[in-house]
């Protein structure tokens, strides 16, 4: 078994915007920055850009559409 740390920090700007990094330590792993754009309650859009441990010149993006629902309705 192999220990890792794992550190991340976000900053919200307001409702719709938040910055992010994270890092999680190991050749095989990566470092991250990115930030979260919240159109409304329900959709969001991450895009980030990860820089490998091993490789930092190796970048990789990414970007994440998250849309929720409620699958039932609270009781009242």
């Amino acid at each position: 078994m192999v220990a890792r740390r794992v550190l991340g920090y976000a900053y919200d700007y307001d409702k719709h915007w938040r910055f992010q990094v994270d890092y999680q330590s190991g050749k095989e792993n990566f470092f991250t920055v990115g930030f979260t754009w919240s159109l409304n309650d329900e959709f969001q859009i991450n895009p980030a850009i990860y820089f490998s441990n091993d490789h930092p010149e190796n970048i990789s993006g990414y970007i994440v559409f998250t849309y929720t629902w409620d699958i039932w309705q609270p009781r009242k």
